[in-house]
């Protein structure tokens, strides 16, 4: 089965983190003002474009998903504009799909919610379902409909990464 990356999750958040990464390296476009972000992510993956894509020609989405931490942990510009633009993702989805109340799960859920919310998709604050729940319900083949304490009546799940 091919796994799919959702649009403003964590898998995405980190490609985008990456391919702004190689544009600058390449001397395609002007580093953002990110240097702190950029020296975390070159002790990562490495400081030259073949040390980054020897790092992730073969990564699967969780590796890249592994890299919004680095996006979390900064205050900078570019940091900013990409959590908000991964919010807008996450709202667009909801809005497609009519979906609201939303209850927001995965690792960035926290630091997206507010943003989601600002965009005026109704955010249910209260409950964050706990991953380890989650991928047991997953693995015993269980629904959402199946699994009420974490996603009450009428609300939607958008995961984060």
């Amino acid at each position: 089965m091919r796994k799919r990356w959702s649009s403003g999750g964590g898998a995405w958040i980190g490609l985008r983190l990456v391919s702004a990464w190689i544009l600058h390296r390449d001397g395609v476009v002007p580093r953002p003002d990110s240097g702190p972000l950029w020296q975390r992510l070159a002790a990562e993956l490495g400081d030259t474009r073949a040390d980054i894509l020897a790092a992730l020609r073969q990564a699967p989405p969780a590796r890249f998903a592994a890299l919004a931490p680095l996006v979390l942990d900064s205050d900078a510009p570019f940091a900013t504009d990409l959590l908000d633009a991964a919010a807008a993702h996450l709202a667009d989805l909801a809005r497609a799909l009519e979906a609201s109340p939303v209850v927001l799960g995965g690792g960035l859920a926290a630091a997206v919610a507010p943003r989601v919310a600002r965009l005026g998709i109704s955010v249910d604050p209260d409950r964050t379902p706990d991953p380890l729940q989650g991928t047991l319900a997953i693995a015993q083949g269980l629904r959402l409909a199946e699994f009420p304490e974490a996603i009450p009546p009428g609300h939607h799940l958008l995961t984060t990464g």
